[in-house]
């Protein structure tokens, strides 16, 4: 199997060895390293006796964080490694106690139970620009701290999603009443100015909410669309409609458990969206990401349409009708 794109691979990998000779820094080729790695993984290159871990990643937040640890504990059982865990660190936007904020959403997601600590592995560690620039550490028995193996996981979101399912529990979802349908919109540090790659305008989101109402009302099944956002009700007050509403009160753990097991989820430009997205067994129509779709999802075009026959099918066919 081939990974991205492999002229830019080969490209990049020659801008980094001269870099190297020139003594500049090469801190900005992270993204190069962690593939360089997994390249090296599937070809047999590295050791088996090689563990992986995650790089600590400060001020990030909980999707950020999770899915990179998920990422690299996927590939590294896909391909036949040992993964050491490495607990959350300093998550961004903390909620209540911010000394404890880390602690306690690692308790709840519990991502550490059944994983060797990477703190208790007694193995020599080494991140992964130095375990990059030498390779005689590849037929070590080291312990490698890695920001994330999206290079393998982006080609292969089916394993991401099959062993997040098997870390992360979530509730039970309900059966009864109508459609739960969620839909979630970043704001707060997410604007035109500030991360606007990551912004969806509230018309594109209208858009979004116009086709799916439009789909279930040919149905005729009760439904209810919850926009999930950290913005405030002033701004995103032209999406409320029928059978529409904001939640802008609830914590990201509960926002997150809103979303994963909702009946259809419209899934947007972030990691935690992303997250709840590979964790949710309903419906997910995808909007824009860095990182790929799983097989059945419906994806979402620049003018925020979609394949409304196709959502039709998959809703009539859903173990909720």
């Amino acid at each position: 199997m081939s990974l991205g794109n492999e002229t830019e691979y080969y490209a990049r990998r020659a801008w980094v060895s001269f870099k190297r000779r020139l003594g500049l820094s090469v801190k900005s080729d992270r993204k190069f390293f962690c593939e360089e790695i997994v390249r090296g993984m599937m070809a047999g290159s590295i050791s088996k006796n090689i563990v992986f871990t995650n790089d600590r990643m400060p001020a990030e937040g909980i999707g950020s964080q999770i899915l990179s640890r998920l990422s690299v504990g996927a590939t590294a059982r896909a391909l036949g490694y040992g993964f050491a865990y490495t607990p959350l660190y300093k998550l961004g936007h903390p909620e209540g106690e911010k000394t404890s904020w880390s602690e306690r959403v690692d308790d709840i997601f519990n991502l550490g139970s059944g994983e060797l600590n990477a703190d208790a592995c007694g193995l020599k560690h080494f991140r992964y620009p130095e375990f990059c620039n030498d390779k005689k550490l590849w037929q070590d028995a080291c312990l490698v701290s890695v920001r994330d193996f999206y290079a393998y996981t982006d080609e292969n979101p089916d394993v991401l999603a099959s062993y997040a399912r098997q870390k992360i529990n979530l509730p039970k979802k309900t059966l009864e009443g109508g459609f739960n349908i969620a839909l979630h919109a970043r704001r707060g540090d997410v604007s035109r100015k500030q991360n606007k790659n990551r912004y969806i305008p509230n018309a594109r989101l209208s858009r979004m909410i116009e086709a799916i109402s439009r789909v279930m009302g040919g149905i005729g099944s009760d439904y209810r669309i919850s926009v999930y956002t950290n913005g405030s009700l002033e701004e995103m007050s032209d999406l409320v409609r029928d059978k529409v509403r904001i939640v802008n009160t609830l914590g990201a753990v509960e926002t997150f458990e809103a979303l994963a097991t909702s009946d259809i989820l419209v899934s947007t430009n972030s990691s935690f969206s992303y997250l709840s997205s590979i964790l949710n067994d309903g419906i997910v129509l995808y909007d824009r990401h860095t990182h790929k779709p799983l097989a059945n999802w419906i994806s979402i075009d620049k003018d925020g349409s979609f394949d409304e026959k196709y959502l039709r099918q998959l809703i009539e066919t859903s173990a909720h009708r």
